[in-house]
């Protein structure tokens, strides 16, 4: 997905670190909607790929979320 290659790659080789991006700002840098955003990173925090804690998105699943970046 591109919320995922996105995230992979504001993450650079510090993926720990988190990624500091709103869902608004994720939606202007894709090119895709709010809602779908919050839809596309609620299904990966379920599916344990993510997590979102002050503002802040971390990758929980490296190896997984780069599998849905293909």
């Amino acid at each position: 997905s591109r919320i995922a290659k996105t995230l992979l790659m504001k993450s650079g080789n510090h993926p720990e670190k988190g990624v500091a991006m709103s869902r608004e700002e994720m939606a202007g840098f894709i090119n895709a909607t709010r809602p779908s955003v919050s839809r596309e990173i609620s299904a990966m925090e379920k599916d344990g790929l993510i997590h979102v804690n002050d503002h802040r998105i971390y990758i929980d699943d490296l190896e997984g979320l780069e599998d849905t970046s293909d």
